[in-house]
């Protein structure tokens, strides 16, 4: 048989789901209809030579077929399939459908009970992942189960002709297959959630794996952010008595590049492994009172050595000395030292870097400005992305610095973005409630 000039949707709330349709006038053919209607692949197995006997249902038209006549019923009621002819009744017939079941996510039947049973492609000969739909009028077992079921009997011994017709004659039966249609649309539902329940359990087996893969992968960051700043810890240590409150031309060259180097391990360990505590949720801050003008010079403190190399003056304006907010010290410094490390970083040599502090409201707005080159327009957004670099070949920074700013200042209530970026600077504005806690 040739696929149906009604092809089914290429999308869908079903795309990408393939149903196979074993069944026959009328119920299981509705169902798998509405699988075609809601974007699913049907996969229609039709007898050898005769073909499905809803093909031969009026009216007809003249279509170009070999016989003449092409079934304005099949039309309707057969759309949205690709048809395949099988003959069941044979082992070749039952090898190739065993092939197909394997790739399917739902089939659709309404032989008599056994019949399956008897050609050796039962539900329990199949695919495990296959949901498995039976349409009967008795079901599968009991003393009834034998029995043909067709839509008279069904409305019989439903009651519904007993509410049909008139008092004073015989039942009337209803003019459309009621029944047939009804069971198709039940079956189609319970299919679908049936299907929903098993995508649910495998997300759910998924969800797992992911997570357990995270918790190794954490285990893994923290004993190398462990093991690698033990090691460091002695080369730091000594490096920083060298260079630590001396002159730059007091300083062997060798001794500032050693620590130099060291410091930008250590903040690379450091962002790296904050990265991977807020991707797991488990950064929890610790709300204090702080002084904005002592958060701004401890900042200033660390970043000093690389500022005085380039003869950059750091400075405080606006409210410093008076703002005090409520939030985690450590975050609001860690915030406030990458900030004030890319702007030293970018900026030319002898020029000033500031933090400017104003209280607005129920909020405080730390402005850190540098006098570098400036963001692209294209990038403002960009760069905080973890590992994503103003200048890629420059080598200057980690691509972390910014990405954990941005996070710790989500976790402290408050936001960070660029406010300015032209060719003369950038201005990053971190704002932060006054009262996170509260």
């Amino acid at each position: 048989m040739d696929a149906q000039p009604t092809q089914p949707p290429s999308s869908g709330p079903l795309a990408g789901v393939r149903i196979l349709d074993l069944s026959r006038i009328l119920s299981g053919p509705f169902a798998t209809m509405i699988f075609a209607d809601l974007g699913a692949e049907v996969i229609k197995v039709e007898q050898p030579g005769r073909g499905d006997f809803m093909r031969e249902i009026g009216p007809f038209v003249d279509a170009g077929e070999p016989d003449g006549q092409y079934s304005l019923f099949w039309a309707v009621e057969g759309r949205g399939r690709k048809s395949v002819t099988l003959d069941l009744r044979t082992a070749q017939g039952q090898e190739l459908l065993r092939g197909l079941a394997a790739t399917s996510d739902v089939l659709v039947e309404n032989f008599r009970p056994g019949t399956l049973e008897q050609w050796n492609i039962d539900p329990s000969r199949l695919s495990d992942r296959l949901v498995t739909v039976r349409i009967t009028m008795f079901g599968q077992d009991g003393p009834y189960a034998p029995r043909p079921g067709l839509d008279r009997v069904g409305i019989g011994y439903g009651g519904l002709l007993h509410l049909t017709g008139y008092p004073d004659r015989p039942p009337v039966r209803v003019g459309v297959t009621i029944s047939d249609y009804l069971t198709g649309v039940f079956a189609a539902h319970a299919a679908v959630a049936v299907e929903n329940a098993r995508l649910f359990e495998e997300s759910q087996r998924l969800v797992a794996q992911v997570q357990s893969m995270q918790r190794q992968r954490d285990l893994f960051f923290a004993m190398m952010n462990h093991e690698l700043r033990n090691a460091l810890t002695g080369v730091y240590g000594w490096a920083e008595l060298l260079v630590r409150g001396k002159p730059r031309d007091a300083v062997p060259q060798e001794a500032r590049e050693v620590y130099e180097a060291a410091e930008r391990t250590i903040e690379l360990l450091n962002n790296f492994l904050d990265l991977t505590r807020l991707d797991a949720g488990k950064v929890r801050p610790v709300f204090r009172d702080v002084e904005a003008l002592t958060s701004i010079e401890r900042a200033f403190a660390s970043v000093s050595p690389s500022a005085t190399a380039k003869d950059i003056s750091l400075e405080h304006r606006g409210e410093a000395a008076s703002v005090v907010l409520r939030t985690d010290p450590v975050r609001l410094e860690q915030i406030l030292l990458n900030l004030l490390s890319n702007a030293v970083r970018h900026s030319m040599a002898a020029v000033p870097v500031t933090v400017d502090v104003t209280r607005a409201d129920r909020w405080v707005q730390f402005r850190v400005t540098d006098r570098g080159p400036g963001v692209p327009a294209g990038l403002v957004e960009r760069i905080f992305e973890p590992f994503e670099r103003f200048d890629p070949h420059s080598g200057l920074g980690t691509g972390l610095g910014l990405p954990v700013s941005r996070r710790l200042a989500e976790v402290l209530g408050g936001s960070l973005r660029v406010e300015r970026a032209d060719s003369t600077g950038s201005t990053f504005l971190l704002e932060l409630p006054v009262d996170a806690d509260g």
